[in-house]
């Protein structure tokens, strides 16, 4: 090889091993399942002043919701318990609850459930996941009386142990 066409070749090399790391990098960067952007921030943030107002509503009804994972012996997925009290620690009834359930690890999966009641205030479903970790719950339950809002995290234990609010 003359010594002309030597040093353009080496750079040429050099600048493709640079475009090849970047590829690697960017894949990497964008293939992560553990990383996760909120979904319509923008909108959440300039409607931040009517959610801070559905906030204080709720937390004048007075209510706690507490909820537990639990993973399913026979099918892939958890069960999603909550039970709903009003302020006199009685069980509120017909309430329709929607959950968002995020694995803490990979922040990326949102589930979607909707409870449906199984007693005096304690609705129940089916997380389609059977990950263990902790999980954070976006709880929304609508009633005549108002809404109530509650964001908590739980803890879904090892096959077999149940997960309760933290």
């Amino acid at each position: 090889m003359k010594p002309a066409t030597r040093w353009p070749l080496l750079v040429c090399t050099i600048l493709g091993l640079d475009m090849i790391g970047a590829a690697f990098v960017v894949y990497f960067a964008t293939s992560d399942p553990s990383f996760a952007v909120e979904e319509s921030y923008y909108e959440k943030a300039a409607d931040w002043d009517d959610h801070a107002a559905r906030r204080a509503a709720s937390d004048r009804l007075g209510w706690t919701c507490t909820a537990s994972l639990t993973p399913l012996p026979d099918s892939k997925g958890m069960l999603l318990v909550c039970t709903l009290l009003d302020a006199d620690a009685a069980p509120v009834r017909d309430a329709a609850i929607a959950v968002e359930a995020i694995p803490i690890v990979r922040a990326s999966e949102v589930f979607e459930v909707r409870l449906k009641a199984q007693a005096d205030g304690v609705y129940a479903g089916v997380v389609p996941s059977d990950r263990d970790g902790r999980w954070e719950l976006r709880i929304a339950a609508t009633h005549e009386l108002g809404e109530f809002l509650e964001h908590t995290r739980v803890l879904a234990g090892a096959r077999g142990e149940t997960g309760a609010t933290e």
